[in-house]
């Protein structure tokens, strides 16, 4: 399918604290091969986006930090495809800044909105779908998110309802939801109008800059100077005079043209060691090794040792066990998501040389 005025969006500027020790400041989540895949996930991720447009309408935004990285990751991208932010502000203003540039270049382009750091299993599907989605916002006054069917009670996700017994392949959004405890994901999954947030959007630009200075006025009245032309002075001005908000909080949730298309494409936002251990191949007793690992009366668990280490394990189950360098985990895997308040912890003893 051709879609002249696509442009790819690939936001990847996170910190991926939750995947500590291997993910750190110097290196996060999305430049690493975290599923041994022989490719990291921004990798991956632009590998999809290059299926869908050319490199000279992929944009990947990040922090003016990591664009050296993203560049000797994605040699084909051009250093101008290549967005540093000065200060880490969230997802709302990542894509103004994104729309911003990309109105100056295109100002029929279409966005095509993609976390860096995602596992996508059936590609063939996820490229149906994105097309069709495309397909559909580029001559609707709709801001289109898809929404993943729920086939587990997953409380590390964030869920957008639909009206019950909705069954049209595009559906108004009710409202979104934050990560739920365990019950309530239950009851989500029971009655079957919630949808996993994928964190995935499609929208005509226009249509995304119309609706953020009629929601968020101000914010967008900040990067109204980026219309004259780009300077870093400017980008950094700017950043300096506003707060850190996500899109979901910054429009979605407010804007009544938000529409969510259900897809069933195999997806994770591997946002824990825990997500890591699902997708990997388990031995008979459960066991997910990377690298080399010697495990008796273990069950199970994740292990991940570095190349020309040996982890050996007794005893345990149900745990994580993550060694590099210069730090080793171990912890329940269930408990994996809690890396934030472990890190602060970290951070708080000292020990900011191993985060």
């Amino acid at each position: 399918m051709d879609f002249p005025h696509l442009h790819i969006i690939i936001m990847a500027g996170g910190a991926g604290v939750r995947f500590w020790p291997a993910s750190t400041q110097a290196k996060p989540k999305q430049f690493l091969d975290i599923l041994g895949c022989g490719e990291t996930l921004l990798q991956a991720t632009y590998r999809r986006a290059r299926h869908l447009c050319p490199p000279t309408q992929i944009w990947v935004v990040t922090n003016a930090e990591y664009a050296p990285t993203v560049l000797e990751q994605l040699p084909e991208l051009q250093s101008a495809n290549v967005v540093g932010e000065p200060a880490k502000r969230n997802t709302g203003p990542c894509l103004m800044l994104a729309s911003a540039l990309v109105q100056r270049i295109d100002p029929l382009a279409e966005m095509l909105v993609l976390p860096s750091d995602h596992h996508i299993g059936n590609e063939g599907a996820f490229y149906r779908s994105v097309e069709e989605g495309v397909e559909y916002a580029q001559t609707r006054e709709v801001l289109l998110t898809f929404g993943v069917r729920p086939h587990r009670a997953e409380t590390g996700y964030g869920y957008i309802e639909v009206e019950q017994d909705a069954r049209r392949d595009f559906l108004p959004v009710e409202r979104f939801h934050e990560k739920p405890d365990a019950a309530t994901a239950k009851r989500y999954v029971g009655q079957g109008n919630f949808f996993w947030n994928s964190g995935m959007f499609a929208w005509q630009n226009r249509v995304f800059r119309e609706s953020m200075v009629r929601w968020q006025p101000a914010l967008a009245a900040k990067f109204a100077p980026l219309e004259g032309g780009y300077s870093r002075g400017v980008v950094e001005q700017i950043y300096e005079a506003i707060e850190p908000i996500s899109i979901d909080y910054a429009l979605l949730e407010l804007a009544g043209n938000v529409e969510v298309m259900p897809v069933d494409f195999a997806w994770s936002d591997l946002g824990a060691w825990q997500s890591v251990y699902e997708y990997l191949p388990k031995d008979a007793l459960g066991n997910a090794t990377q690298g080399s690992a010697v495990l008796l009366g273990t069950s199970n668990c994740l292990v991940s040792a570095p190349e020309g280490q040996l982890i050996v394990a007794k005893g345990l189950e149900n745990y994580a066990v993550i060694q590099t360098e210069k730090s080793t985990l171990i912890c329940p895997i269930a408990e994996s998501e809690e890396m934030r308040r472990i890190t602060a912890i970290l951070g708080e003893k000292g020990y900011d040389d191993h985060l």
